[in-house]
């Protein structure tokens, strides 16, 4: 008899719910919020605020979410290719709604935002060194590589070796490249 009282006992306990507690399915329902709210950018005053946490508590729970979920390794020309693709589909969906819609408020901020996304496409092609950061270092470039042209043409007209042609060219490109963000 004694068994079952506590058998009863125990199996009220766990349903009842703790006082101040939430159910474990609420409280993954909650974190989730939470970590949804910070990768949205939302502030940590705000993301508390939300969902009645303090502040604390709600970086404690976006930091055990990244604990949990370590980065993994990756390509970097796997990511660039993804952002590029991204990009490059909000630009056309852009201007494809520009050109469909008959609201000009619309249509003008799909311009200006496609035109940012143009934008955001040629930094992200500068930052990776396939664009020239400058107009300067583009112009620069141009001129060292007519130079290196002319440099080559009068070295074989003397029949200079071609691992020296090979040499002097690749000293050439080294400042070039450092102008326009490469290092290497």
């Amino acid at each position: 008899m004694d068994s079952s009282v506590d058998s009863a006992v125990r199996s009220l306990r766990q349903r009842v719910p703790v006082p101040g507690r939430l159910p474990a399915a609420e409280k993954v329902r909650r974190d989730a919020e939470v970590v949804a709210d910070r990768s949205r950018g939302l502030k940590w005053s705000t993301i508390a605020q939300r969902h009645g946490l303090s502040e604390r508590h709600a970086r404690e729970i976006w930091k055990e979410r990244l604990a949990a979920e370590p980065l993994e390794a990756v390509d970097g020309r796997d990511m660039l290719t993804e952002a590029l693709l991204q990009v490059e589909a909000a630009i056309e969906d852009l201007a494809l709604l520009a050109q469909t819609t008959n609201n000009d408020p619309v249509k003008l901020g799909a311009i200006r935002a496609r035109l940012a996304a143009m934008a955001d496409r040629n930094d992200l092609l500068r930052l990776a060194g396939y664009m020239p950061v400058s107009l300067l270092a583009a112009r620069t470039e141009a001129d060292i590589r007519t130079m290196g042209d002319d440099i080559v043409a009068v070295m074989n007209k003397h029949r200079i070796p071609d691992t020296a042609i090979d040499d002097l060219l690749a000293a050439l490109r080294r400042p070039v490249a450092r102008s326009n963000g490469h290092h290497g």
